[in-house]
């Protein structure tokens, strides 16, 4: 069985997610659509971040970014949607790509998009949680969802 943009816990290929930063002053709101970043390949690109020099860590980054990430709206100053490619990586606002780089890596979670149920802190408790090896059962995720009234 198979989600895309869902949950899933197995990572078919294709599988894609949709993810989202909420604006800061720096830059507007961005919607994403990307493909998560295999453990195998997370671990290669974090020793090569902690190994490498400053300019082939950031390339590596942008590569990395530019091949996982399928759509998203972010907008140059014409008003027109920016081709995802390595080029226009290095040009994202900076925090905006660290965000970004730490979503589609499964470092992080997307912020609370406007009208979610989850928020990002539950979304980033259940991150932790499985880093740990935590996986809640049907029975606590249910309680935890129910409706007290």
């Amino acid at each position: 069985m198979t989600e895309q943009n869902g949950v899933c816990g197995f990572i078919d290929d294709g599988y894609t997610r949709d993810g989202y930063i909420a604006a800061t002053p720096y830059c507007p709101a961005i919607e994403f659509t990307y493909r998560p970043v295999l453990d195998e390949s997370r671990i290669v690109l974090i020793d090569h971040i902690n190994t490498a020099d400053s300019k082939s860590k950031a390339l590596a980054g942008q590569k990395m970014l530019a091949s996982h990430l399928k759509s998203w709206d972010l907008k140059d100053s014409a008003g027109e949607v920016v081709e995802i490619n390595e080029a226009n990586m290095r040009r994202v606002e900076p925090n905006t790509l660290l965000k970004l780089r730490n979503i589609v890596m499964g470092l992080d979670v997307s912020d609370d998009r406007p009208g979610d149920d989850a928020t990002a802190d539950e979304r980033r408790e259940a991150l932790e949680q499985a880093m740990r090896g935590e996986i809640p059962t049907q029975q606590e995720t249910d309680a935890k969802n129910s409706v007290k009234g």
